[in-house]
């Protein structure tokens, strides 16, 4: 699958349709799609505060939350827990995904969008890392005006965050939507 999102890439712009989606939405289509492994390591989901829509392509938007809940399942151990929490504010609304993992070294850190880069964790915990799920992730994300971002620390878990820019000329000088 990845390598068929990634030879897609160039062609983006042919295969995308930007509107309002409602993220919870999309989430829990992502959530149903990893179900079996959530339950298999005994992992509990959690999602916080209420729905928001965005500006977004959803098939695009749910590979990059695939990328991002499938590393949160592959890294976190059994018992575990990943949640999910959505803020809004005039300027952006935020998906942020947080899981109780192994955590990323800070050594790793600026390095883990890079094409082909799977870090010591990938090498040493993960024999079917490939270094390009969090890379389309990303590439994806900007193609679609989104900002990806990452926290981690070791052995205390991951948080990858997506921001949706508001697009100003949509919007009035207190943030409300024009219609």
């Amino acid at each position: 699958e990845q390598v068929i999102y990634y030879s897609r890439l160039d062609s983006f712009s042919n295969d995308y349709l930007i509107q309002d989606y409602s993220l919870k939405k999309i989430v829990n289509l992502v959530i149903r799609d990893n179900m079996n492994l959530f339950f298999s390591k005994h992992i509990r989901f959690t999602f916080k505060n209420e729905d928001i829509s965005v500006l977004t392509d959803s098939k695009w938007l749910r590979f990059i939350l695939n990328q991002i809940i499938t590393n949160s399942l592959k890294y976190t151990p059994e018992n575990g827990e990943i949640s999910i929490s959505l803020t809004d504010t005039r300027k952006e609304t935020t998906l942020s995904i947080k899981d109780t993992g192994i955590g990323i070294p800070k050594v790793d850190l600026a390095r883990v969008f890079e094409k082909g880069f799977t870090g010591n964790n990938g090498r040493q915990f993960n024999q079917n890392a490939t270094g390009l799920g969090l890379y389309l992730a990303n590439q994806l994300s900007h193609k679609l005006g989104h900002k990806l971002s990452i926290d981690s620390s070791v052995n205390k878990g991951t948080m990858v965050t997506i921001t949706f820019p508001k697009l100003a000329y949509y919007n009035d000088e207190m943030g409300n939507i024009l219609r």
